[in-house]
């Protein structure tokens, strides 16, 4: 299991043993920044920090994961989420950035780019996305749902008002959010 642990780091943990789950390794720690996300693809895992980075972290060997590369990003890094461009072999990432979404091209994971961003957010906290639809939760504004088409060219679609929204994903072809207003459900269309 692949834990994002905020001020303690991204950890790798042995849960074979559900009654004494293991620490196999760990990366980052206080003193480094607050891993917030991961998301992994192979042997790759992407990590967002909270104190301002993208990071790709090689856990082939997953008891010495090893620093691939890190991108500063513009404020604080939170969500993330995975999208594939098939017509062009790019893969990318969107950051949930504090007042940004931020559209990292990971093609070269030794030096990812920042590709484009989307900047009217007030607070950022997580995303995901569904074809051609980025959905980010965000603190002030609640659900905010972006046209993803041109992936180098985010664009608002609408804002749901759900509240103070902590956190959103996606599951069978509908979004789930958490806010103080409780927790809301939309199916994608």
């Amino acid at each position: 299991m692949l834990l994002a642990d905020s001020v303690g780091g991204f950890k790798i943990i042995d849960v074979r043993t559900t009654d004494v789950p293991e620490i196999i390794s760990k990366f980052g720690s206080t003193y480094q920044g607050s891993i917030e996300d991961v998301i992994v693809d192979k042997n790759i895992a992407f990590l967002s920090d909270c104190r301002a980075s993208f990071i790709v972290v090689d856990i082939t060997d997953i008891r010495n994961s090893k620093l691939v590369s890190g991108t500063q990003t513009t404020g604080m890094a939170k969500g993330l989420c995975r999208i594939e461009k098939e017509q062009d072999d790019t893969s990318y990432i969107l950051v949930a950035d504090y007042r940004n979404i931020l559209v990292i091209d990971v093609s070269d994971i030794s030096k990812p780019c920042i590709a484009s961003n989307y900047d009217g957010l007030k607070n950022a906290v997580s995303i995901t996305a569904s074809g051609k639809t980025a959905f980010v939760a965000d603190y002030n504004l609640g659900v905010v749902q972006l046209d993803i088409t041109e992936i180098t060219k985010p664009l608002l679609v609408r804002t749901f008002d759900t509240g103070k929204t902590n956190d959103i994903f996606l599951n069978e072809g509908y979004i789930f959010a958490a806010s103080d207003k409780g927790f809301s459900s939309f199916k994608i269309e």
